[in-house]
């Protein structure tokens, strides 16, 4: 060993021993200190003195785990410090492989991840060459499980940097940690088995490149705010057997072995090493199955599948001995402890060869969940109950005798959904479906603050929730029934019946929030094909798969303004969807195909349309008919006849509410909930009503005036729309400013308060912003045709520019025409709600990149200095009259305030919470707040109208006239 070597080997012991000894609980770490510092007093000394800081000071840093050696020592510490566009902000972890940072990104404006190579390092040919080979790696894999990779940066001063991808959300080791406390073993089993689904996917495409990753384990796992997984940290990742690809990429690197071909070396982490890697022997994809293996066991029975005092015992039991297999929960099924025996199978001969092999087996698990024990008390009358009962009993034996395979009824038979104790049924327009059998209905309820879909059988009263469906709209069903397509947070996701996070397929449409109702709508066939609504307004096509690519199906002819509802037919190559013009006019029904041959029309008609038994089900007249259809010749023959007729059926952009499954059960609504009437109420600070203003009403959206004398509202009209009235709240009197059969909604006054600006879909459908004078003097003036939607648009002192939401981006519009809107800053977020301080030097919005909504602030209009503000989720983000206070609603409704301080740069305290708001986390500004932050003006609902049921049929064709 030569001198110069000697602090940075000393330096990366250190290191490696701290890492180690973390993973100990703190009663055990003085006797593995002593042993692996062997006699060594001076270094055991100053490793005990740098635990000791890591733990004083972990409540400051996101991984507590991973960063002790960038906290201690001096030289490692770049927050501030500049690597080409990107100034690091914080230290987010810390090991062998290099030191994380979070660091802004000034050129794109974006946050990113920068892996950075400690200086000690930079003279070390292998630790160099294992930092270029991670570039390389993560360059050739792009897949929405792995960790992307930006570029590769280098300094001045010889440091390289690794740009990458910024996951937010916990590891998967925090993520057990925090399970462990809670319920003292893993994860559920649902749970864990999505996980792992997304992990195997993941390694199947570094196989398929002839890439091991070789240090799998749950802190190289993260967890996004979605649910979606991330594999981080090819470090450590060699080439098993180069195929062509992989040699491509890899033409730059034959001065140095990337097959780790010198007997002996051992690399990777001890309790999740497989035997032949322990040994230092050659190791293929089968030592990542291994690990795979060691994952999926710690997830489901809450501890490593091996574990020692010291790392020499993890690896002496990895050799020698079998996991404890009665630690595995009760519940695991039988196929995934047989995977799990054959994953770690301490011969890679005789272990599973394949990791798509694993991942299938766990997709096909058959996890049928336990039936839901029933409340001993319920709080329905007794004759509700028994009545209940009573239908339960009859659908029961009805179902039987229909799907069991006994002959069908001749009689009608029909029943209310029976709502759950545990939440309240939405069913909106699209907010039910019944399973292509006919066995089973999901519907969007919500408990709490927060809804989500929630499936029964036909035949019972248990209803059970589907977790990671908060905020679901428009659910749909796989054609074999064992999983839900559904539309949240501007994403297209699917869900598996038996249980697990849901997997997000692509983005999809984010549109304007103020109607409560969204206008989505998926199909999905047999070949695993999923058609829905663009945010084009035509029809996309997307494989149900992570991450997968949407295809354009329909292009808008002239006149139309979108392309809805999709529905497969039977053949799953043809589909049937409504192609809709001006508002109020009938769409034209048609027969779209997956291949590109032009569409055939069906003629005009007033809704979607369904096919059952040979019919096509839609609405005539407001009630809802069927026409017998020939499939095979795409014609419809006789004449439609009734099949439902009262309740009338109401519409939106002609869609009815109703589903009907192959087999002829038929489930229907008149056509959403019946809102409840609102009264717009002051309340104080402390959520105290002081005050009622107003008559009874809808009101979605509203804005006070600079003066706060007066309020703009958007009150809506029955079902059809909305207009913007002005509220004099000194006089007490209302009139509106718009009158048009159109939504108009998010109104906001101009600094002067002599005009304001809305949203309005009178042009063809498409939300734009419009201007008018405060006092209703002239006439509306479109401002600005927007991409998408424009929404919650904010005036920049002086009143001659306009910010506002579009296409998930904020854009700026100056009023005097010279130029075309144009985007502020262009990020992969879908950002929100965007509202100027007072004095015009920062821009207030919500955003996703974290995985859900979170309110942040840049500064404008340069976009620099991002700051979150909010702590565990906000939106609808509102700026105090002096600045001084940032208002907000968290994800569950309550009033947030934040102080903030803005003379000397952008400052902030952790918000408070004020009070709980009742509000509704549909509409994007659904409160205002006067000038002085102390009073809130928001509608709140004077009654609770009753809900009309969803109606099952049994046999929809027993309804028609013989």
């Amino acid at each position: 060993m030569t001198r110069e070597h000697a602090p940075s080997e000393r330096q990366g012991r250190i290191e490696q021993i701290c890492q180690a000894a973390l993973d100990h609980d703190a009663g055990d770490r003085a006797a593995f200190l002593a042993e692996v510092c062997a006699g060594d007093v001076d270094l055991q000394r100053e490793v005990e003195s740098l635990l000791a800081h890591e733990q004083s000071a972990a409540g400051f840093i996101e991984s507590p785990a991973l960063h002790v050696a960038a906290k201690v020592l001096p030289e490692r510490g770049l927050v501030g410090a500049r690597i080409g566009p990107y100034e690091m902000i914080a230290i987010l972890g810390a090991g062998g492989m290099g030191d994380v940072y979070r660091a802004h990104d000034s050129q794109l404006g974006r946050d990113v991840a920068i892996k950075v190579l400690p200086p000690a390092f930079l003279n070390d040919a292998d630790r160099l060459a294992r930092f270029d080979r991670e570039a390389r790696v993560l360059a050739s894999l792009n897949h929405p499980h792995i960790s992307a990779i930006y570029g590769l940066e280098h300094d001045a001063g010889g440091r390289q940097a690794l740009v990458l991808e910024l996951v937010e959300g916990p590891t998967l080791a925090e993520q057990l940690k925090s399970a462990r406390a809670r319920t003292h073993v893993g994860l559920p089993v649902a749970e864990a088995l999505s996980i792992a689904s997304q992990i195997a996917t993941a390694l199947e495409t570094a196989h398929a490149k002839g890439i091991v990753h070789r240090d799998l384990k749950p802190a190289n796992v993260k967890i996004t705010g979605n649910g979606q997984v991330k594999v981080l940290d090819f470090g450590l990742a060699k080439i098993a057997v180069p195929t062509r690809a992989a040699e491509r990429w890899l033409e730059a690197e034959s001065a140095v072995s990337l097959s780790d071909a010198s007997p002996g070396l051992v690399v990777g982490t001890a309790a999740y090493m497989s035997p032949e890697q322990a040994r230092g022997d050659a190791v293929d994809d089968r030592t990542d199955i291994w690990a795979f293996g060691c994952v999926l066991f710690e997830m489901l029975a809450g501890r490593p599948a091996f574990h020692g005092e010291t790392t020499a015992q993890t690896l002496g039991r990895v050799l020698e001995r079998d996991p404890d297999w009665g630690s595995l929960p009760a519940d695991t099924p039988r196929a995934i402890r047989t995977l799990l025996e054959r994953c770690l199978r301490k011969d890679p001969a005789k272990r599973l060869h394949d990791i798509a092999d694993a991942r299938i087996e766990i997709d096909e698990c058959d996890l049928t969940p336990a039936p839901v024990q029933e409340p001993a008390q319920r709080t329905r009358p007794v004759w509700w109950l028994a009545a209940a009962l009573l239908v339960v009993a009859s659908v029961s034996a009805l179902v039987f005798s229909k799907i069991g395979g006994l002959p069908l009824p001749s009689e009608l038979f029909e029943f209310p959904v029976v709502p759950s104790d545990q939440a309240t049924l939405l069913p909106r327009y699209g907010g039910f479906a019944v399973s292509p059998d006919g066995r089973q209905i999901v519907v969007t309820a919500k408990s709490g603050n927060r809804s989500s879909l929630w499936v029964r059988p036909i035949g019972s009263l248990q209803y059970r929730e589907l977790p990671g469906t908060h905020d679901a709209l428009f659910p749909f069903w796989k054609p074999d029934g064992l999983a839900i397509g559904f539309f949240a947070e501007g994403l297209l996701k699917i869900v598996a019946l038996r249980g697990g996070l849901p997997t997000v397929v692509c983005e999809a449409p984010d549109l304007p929030e103020g109607s409560e109702r969204d206008e989505v709508g998926g199909s999905w066939n047999r070949d695993d094909v999923i058609i829905f609504m663009s945010s084009a307004f035509t029809l996309n096509s997307v494989l149900a798969r992570a991450g997968a690519a949407p295809a354009a199906l329909t292009v808008l002819a002239k006149g139309e303004t979108a392309h809805r509802w999709p529905s497969f037919l039977p053949d799953g190559q043809r589909f049937l969807y409504l192609a809709l013009t001006r508002p109020g006019d009938p769409g034209e029904l048609r027969i779209g195909y997956l291949d590109g041959t032009p569409p055939i029309s069906l003629g005009r008609h007033e809704s979607n349309a369904r096919y059952s038994a040979g019919h096509l089900l839609f609405l005539s007249g407001r009630h809802l008919v069927a026409q017998r259809f020939d499939a095979d010749a795409g014609r419809l023959t006789g004449t439609p006849l009734p099949v439902v007729t009262k309740p009338p059926f109401a519409t939106w952009n002609l869609l009815a509410a109703f589903s009907v499954s192959e087999s002829g059960v038929l489930a229907t609504h008149p056509g959403g909930p019946i809102p409840s009437e609102q009264r717009l109420t002051w309340r104080d600070r402390s959520g105290k009503t002081v005050g009622v203003f107003g008559e009874p009403g809808r009101y979605p959206t509203l804005d006070l005036s600079p003066d706060g004398k007066r309020v703009a509202a958007s009150l809506v009209r029955g079902t059809a729309a909305s207009d913007i009235w002005i509220l004099d709240l000194e006089r007490g009197d209302a009139v509106p400013l718009t009158t048009d059969p159109a939504w108009e909604f998010d109104p906001t006054w101009s600094r002067d308060g002599k005009q304001l600006v809305f949203n309005s879909n009178r042009s063809d459908g498409r939300v734009d912003l419009f201007l008018r004078a405060a006092d209703g003097s002239g006439q509306d003036e479109r401002v600005v045709a927007a991409r998408h939607a424009a929404e919650t648009p904010s005036w920049v002192p002086g009143d001659r520019s306009i910010v506002y939401g579009d296409d998930g981006d904020n854009w700026i519009h100056t009023l005097d025409g010279k130029s075309p809107p144009s985007v502020l800053w262009k990020t992969p977020a879908r950002e929100r709600a965007g509202t100027l301080s007072p004095d015009g030097r920062w821009l207030a919005y919500s955003s996703d990149k974290s995985g859900r909504s979170e309110v942040y602030v840049r500064e404008f209009p340069s976009g620099a200095a991002e700051h979150k503000v909010s702590v565990d989720g906000g939106m609808a983000a509102r700026w105090r009259g002096d600045g001084k206070e940032i208002f907000f609603l968290s994800l569950d409704a309550t009033m947030m305030a934040a102080r903030v301080e803005t003379v000397r740069g952008f400052r902030m305290l952790v918000p408070e919470p004020l009070f709980p708001s009742g509000l509704s986390l549909v509409t994007l500004r659904p409160y205002a707040v006067t000038a002085d932050g102390q009073r809130f003006l928001i509608p709140t609902a004077i009654d609770q109208r009753s809900q009309p049921p969803i109606m099952i049929t049994m046999d929809w064709r027993a309804r028609l006239p013989r």
